[in-house]
């Protein structure tokens, strides 16, 4: 139970909840949207800020915004009040006794699994898990729990766990907060997880991090893999500090965790393209976090994973595996074979490094890095600095600042729009008049992804709409269709417009 409720649902705008999950366009005093909920092929869905409600004309779905992301993102209520929390970054109060009930449910299907284990004993055995592993991390098999003792299942995700191999999932004090669950045969998804609640974020969580604190409080070091089956092997090959991601990037949530044991970061993902893809982001998080002296494991293995390496004897590879610094890595993964490479794609890979270079908040190391690429790769550290301040020509950097930073909130969009309009928006129009219209074209996604220095959005606009005024200003003293005295007129209000722009100028400055 929410003990905040009220509280809770008083504060959510819906207008704001539901633009997070569809474009909504402003209709008078509404927000119209094409409907998520059926073959819509036209706005039909009419959101009502006055009425805090949404309903469809064409299939007559509707409620509040609570209704519509359980519906959207097919969740139960909590988990619906949990996302939205998230996302407007609501602090949710839960009764204590919701949670005590929770912690208690989780643990006896925790032990009711546990029991069961031996149905999955073979195929640990093959995939090399160890009895002392299997003890460690409590693995179990799901199974069909009786309904008096487990009321209320389907909340927990307890049924979806049946048939499948249970990695129970604890938060760093080793309480029960979910589950993992491997499917033993070819039905449904190959891994799946509880789903989230006041109690179990997945986003917030590493798996194997309570069987890790004590050498993470030695080391001062959490080895970060991607898998269940991985940090359990690797624990078990003497990285005993190793935790794995539940299915999801690495996040601001799993840093904060780590900064409480005063640990640094080290990373190794899978060895494909998914695994490298997700390392890069994960440091450029690093990265973004200050956190530089975070590592990477880089192992001498054709294995794509950690299980597998150990599986195949190959723990020495691992436990011998040097740790490079993760800018480094990054520069060294993007700038891989280049001799090989076009000259365009060349290009491509030197401008992705000027822009992570550029993004370092630490000039020494930005000095450091550049020398290394000067003397690695014989790239001058000119080149990257014109490619990091490059903006794809023929756009203009305001504009498309302010496009991006329009997309971010309701609220930015409805500040732009006050002041300026198509006509202001010389090289992005195609864009904007899409943004506007809810289009998603290849043009606007574009000017959304386009890497840019960062700008002040009402200094932007102020400056944007200077210019339109200095435009109407040359255009009314050049318009001959009006007398001389409304010209007068209109150019006196223009200039005394201008006159309030500038001063508006100076108090943002």
């Amino acid at each position: 139970m929410i003990k905040n409720f009220d509280e809770f649902k008083n504060s959510l705008d819906i207008e704001k909840v539901i633009s997070e999950y569809i474009p909504l366009k402003k209709q008078g005093a509404n927000f119209i949207g094409v409907c998520p909920f059926h073959a819509d092929t036209k706005p039909s869905l009419i959101v009502s800020p006055a009425k805090n409600i949404y309903h469809c004309f064409a299939c007559s779905a509707g409620g509040d915004a609570i209704k519509f992301v359980m519906e959207n993102s097919k969740l139960t209520f909590s988990e619906a009040c949990k996302e939205i929390a998230d996302k407007t970054n609501f602090n949710l109060l839960f009764d204590e006794k919701t949670i005590k009930k929770d912690y208690s449910v989780l643990t006896r299907a925790k032990d009711a699994y546990k029991a069961e284990v031996f149905k999955v004993r073979k195929y640990l055995e093959k995939r090399g898990v160890s009895e002392a592993s299997i003890d460690k991390f409590e693995l179990g098999f799901g199974i069909e729990l009786n309904e008096e003792s487990f009321d209320n299942k389907k909340a927990y995700g307890l049924n979806a766990m049946i048939s499948r191999l249970v990695f129970p999932i604890k938060n760093y004090a080793g309480r029960v907060i979910g589950f993992g669950g491997r499917t033993m045969n070819a039905n449904g998804a190959k891994y799946i997880n509880s789903p989230q609640s006041a109690i179990f974020n997945k986003s917030a969580v590493l798996y194997g991090f309570f069987e890790a604190r004590n050498e993470i409080n030695r080391t001062k070091e959490v080895i970060i893999c991607e898998g269940y089956m991985d940090a359990i092997m690797a624990q078990q090959a003497g990285l005993k500090n190793t935790v794995a991601t539940l299915g999801v990037a690495l996040t601001k949530e799993h840093l904060a965790l780590i900064a409480k044991f005063g640990a640094n970061v080290t990373l190794v993902f899978d060895n494909d393209s998914a695994g490298i893809s997700a390392k890069h982001r994960a440091i450029e998080l690093l990265v973004k976090n200050k956190m530089f002296d975070s590592k990477i494991l880089l192992i001498d293995s054709e294995q794509k994973d950690i299980a597998d390496m150990v599986l195949l004897g190959q723990t020495n590879a691992l436990l011998n595996a040097r740790r490079v610094p993760i800018i480094q890595n990054f520069i060294d993964d993007c700038l891989a074979n280049l001799a090989n490479l076009s000259i365009e794609q060349r290009a491509g890979k030197v401008d992705k490094v000027a822009h992570f270079i550029n993004s370092i908040d630490n000039n020494f190391l930005k000095k450091q890095y550049e020398q290394y690429l000067k003397d690695t790769y014989n790239i001058d550290g000119v080149v990257l600095k014109n490619k990091a301040t490059i903006v794809h020509k023929p756009y203009d950097a305001v504009e498309v600042g302010v496009i991006q930073l329009m997309s971010l909130s309701s609220k930015n969009k409805d500040y732009v729009l006050e002041y300026l309009d198509i006509n202001d928006f010389y090289t992005t129009k195609q864009a904007f008049r899409d943004f506007v219209n809810g289009t998603n074209t290849p043009a606007l996604r574009e000017i959304l992804v386009m890497e840019i220095p960062e700008i002040n959005l009402e200094h932007s606009v102020i400056g944007m709409f200077g210019k339109k005024i200095d435009k109407m200003l040359l255009e009314t003293s050049q318009d001959r269709s009006l007398s001389q005295e409304n010209k007068i007129q209109k150019i006196l209000a223009l200039q005394k417009t201008r006159k309030e722009v500038r001063a508006w100028q100076a108090r943002v400055r």
